[in-house]
C-alpha cells in the first residue's frame, strides 16, 4: 500500500516536473536557450570531432601504411632467413585462392645511391650518397595493388621495358627530408633525369632517375625502384627468391580468413605471413595509443566546461526565481517536481546541442575531411567518429548535464520556502 502510494507521488512529481521545464522553457529568452544549445553543440563537437582529427592522424597513418605498402596480406622472409622459403609452393597455393584480387611481388637488396659523383675533385672529399634498398618490382603489378604509380611526386612512373631508368624514394632525398646526422643522411643534389650510381654487391650500376616517389610510408620512401628485369640482372642472386609479397583482396574477403588458409597449409613454417594490422609497426600503434589518450584528455576538459556551463545556466535561474519556487513549495508542489523540472531543462540543452553536433558530424565534417584529408608529413589525416563512440560520448555529455542540472536545483529547493519566498 505505501510502495503503491510513493510510486503516485512519484509519477505525480515527475510528470508535473515535465511541465513546469516545458512552462519555464517555452517563457526563457529564446537568444539565451539559442547560446545554450550553441555551447553545447560546441561541447559535443569538441568531444567527436576534436577527439576524432586527433584519433584520425594515426588512423590515416594505418589506412596509408595498409594501401601504399602491405596490401591486405603480407608475406615476408622469416628474420633468420633471407628470402621467402620454399617460394614455389607458396606461389602454387595462392594461386588457387579465389578471394586474392592481385599481388605484388618485391625482391630487395642493399644499395649505395651516390650522386654527382663526377664532380668530386679529390679523393677525401666525401661523395653526395645515402644508403638504400633497391627493390626490384613489376611496375603493373605493384600499381595493381598499392596504386604507386599515384604518389610519384617529380617525373613519371617506370615503364614496364625500362631498364635504364629507377624511381627514387622521397625520404632518400634532402629537399624532402633534411637529414644529415651521423646514422642516417639524404642526397642533397639530384633532379629528374639526373643519373646515379647503385653500388650493388660491390659492383657500381648507373641509372636515370625516371620519378620520386613520396607515399608516407617509410618502407616505401626510403627504397629505389627498378624494374624486376634490370634487378635479375644486376643482384648477382642465382636463387631468384622474394623478400615480400603483397596482396589485394577481392570486396568483402577477409584477410584473416585468407591468413588462416595459409596457416592451415604449414605455409607460415617458410614465411611471415600477416595481415595488414599485424604487419604495422610498432610505432605506428604506440601513436594510436597516445594520441587516443590525449583525445580523451582534451575531451574531458570539455566535457567539465560543459558541466560548468550548465550547472551556472540552471544555479542563476533557480537563484533569480527563488521567490517563485518557494511559491511552489507553499502551495504544495513536491520539491522532486521541481528538481526534475530543472533536470529536465539541462538534459533538453544537452540533447538538442549533441543531436545538432551529430548532424553536423555526420553530413558535413566526416564527408568533408574524406575527401579533403589533412595533409601531415607522415600521413593523410582523416576524422575517425564511429557512430557508437559518438553515441557513447552523447551519453556522458547527457549524464554530465543531468548532474550539473540536480545540483544547482537541489541547492535552491533545500532552502526554507518563507526565505525563497521573501528573498532572504
Amino acid at each position: 500500500m505505501y510502495i503503491s502510494k510513493y510510486n503516485k507521488v512519484m509519477f505525480t512529481s515527475i510528470k508535473l516536473g515535465f511541465y513546469l521545464a516545458w512552462k519555464d522553457l517555452s517563457r526563457s529568452s529564446k537568444l539565451t536557450t539559442f547560446l545554450i544549445v550553441f555551447i553545447m553543440m560546441l561541447t559535443f563537437l569538441n568531444l567527436t570531432v576534436g577527439r576524432g582529427i586527433l584519433v584520425g592522424l594515426p588512423k590515416g597513418s594505418t589506412n596509408v601504411y595498409d594501401e601504399r605498402y602491405s596490401g591486405d596480406l603480407v608475406i615476408s622472409k622469416l628474420r633468420q632467413e633471407k628470402y621467402v622459403v620454399e617460394f614455389p609452393r607458396i606461389e602454387t597455393f595462392y594461386k588457387n585462392l579465389p578471394e586474392i584480387k592481385s599481388l605484388t611481388i618485391r625482391y630487395l637488396h642493399p644499395t649505395t645511391v651516390t650522386t654527382g659523383y663526377k664532380e668530386r675533385v679529390g679523393a677525401d672529399e666525401s661523395l653526395d650518397s645515402t644508403g638504400s634498398v633497391v627493390v626490384g618490382i613489376d611496375p603493373l603489378n605493384e600499381n595493381s595493388v598499392t596504386n604507386l604509380s599515384k604518389f610519384v611526386v617529380e617525373g613519371s612512373y617506370l615503364d614496364e621495358d625500362d631498364t635504364q631508368g629507377v624511381m627514387v624514394g622521397a625520404s632518400l632525398l634532402f629537399r624532402y627530408s633534411p637529414l644529415d646526422s651521423p646514422t642516417e643522411s639524404t642526397i642533397r643534389n639530384l633532379q629528374v633525369g639526373d643519373k646515379i650510381k647503385l653500388t650493388i654487391s660491390g659492383i657500381d650500376h648507373f641509372y636515370f632517375v625516371r620519378g620520386v616517389v613520396k607515399s608516407k610510408v617509410g618502407e616505401v620512401d626510403r627504397r629505389v625502384f627498378m624494374n624486376i628485369k634490370e634487378f635479375k640482372r644486376v643482384s648477382g642472386e642465382r636463387d631468384f627468391r622474394p623478400e615480400e609479397i603483397s596482396f589485394k583482396l577481392i570486396d568483402g574477403a577477409s584477410a584473416e580468413e585468407v591468413k588462416n588458409k595459409f596457416y592451415n597449409e604449414g605455409l607460415h613454417k617458410f614465411a611471415k605471413i600477416q595481415t595488414a594490422l599485424e604487419s604495422q609497426p610498432q610505432f605506428l600503434k604506440d601513436i594510436g595509443t597516445t594520441f587516443d589518450i590525449l583525445g580523451n584528455f582534451l575531451g574531458a576538459i570539455g566535457l567539465v566546461v560543459a558541466s560548468v556551463t550548465v550547472f551556472i545556466v540552471i544555479f542563476v535561474n533557480a537563484i533569480t526565481r527563488r521567490k517563485f519556487i518557494g511559491i511552489l513549495k507553499a502551495i504544495g508542489v513536491n520539491s522532486l517536481a521541481i528538481e526534475v523540472s530543472y533536470m529536465l531543462q539541462a538534459v533538453f540543452y544537452a540533447t538538442s546541442g549533441s543531436l545538432i553536433g551529430m548532424l553536423f558530424l555526420y553530413t558535413f565534417f566526416e564527408p568533408y575531411f574524406l575527401q579533403n584529408p589533412i595533409n601531415f608529413p607522415f600521413a593523410d589525416g582523416i576524422l575517425y567518429a564511429p557512430l557508437n563512440d559518438s553515441l557513447f560520448r552523447f551519453a556522458v555529455l547527457f549524464g554530465a548535464s543531468l548532474l550539473s542540472g540536480y545540483i544547482p536545483a537541489r541547492l535552491v529547493v533545500k532552502q526554507k520556502t518563507l526565505d525563497a519566498i521573501l528573498g532572504r
